[in-house]
């Protein structure tokens, strides 16, 4: 038996079976997904945890950020672009004027830009 679509297209009955199971095994990577997206949560996890640092929002509650520090590649001369990202989670949403704390030094800084999404996170501006 040949299967066939319009005219100058036909399969075998074997190939469309195999394209036929190609399919439905996609439908059934929903484990693999599951397992793979459980993954990347507990890489996220590992990350927060290894590099977070407990801030303040406007004397608040301390809530877990990732503080990135480096040089402002469109003007070296411009200095350091300081950069912190919360969980969206977290529903965290600071904006520009805001006092940002971090805990263990006591040290406070302004928030001068954002809040913008970052891969699932948000974040700001320093």
């Amino acid at each position: 038996m040949v299967l066939q679509g319009d005219k100058s297209h036909s399969l075998p009955e074997e190939r469309a079976r195999s394209i036929v199971a190609e399919n439905l095994g996609c439908l059934r990577m929903s484990t693999f997904d599951n397992e793979f997206d459980q993954a990347m949560a507990e890489a996220d996890d590992t990350i927060w945890s290894a590099f977070g640092v407990m801030v303040k929002v406007n004397g608040g509650e301390a809530i877990q950020a990732v503080y990135d520090e480096s040089l402002n590649e469109f003007d070296a001369m411009a200095g350091l672009v300081r950069k912190l990202s919360f969980k969206t989670s977290d529903g965290v949403r600071p904006r520009k004027g805001d006092k940002v704390e971090f805990v263990s030094t006591g040290r406070t800084l302004t928030v001068t830009s954002g809040p913008y999404p970052d891969g699932g996170n948000i974040q700001v501006i320093l």
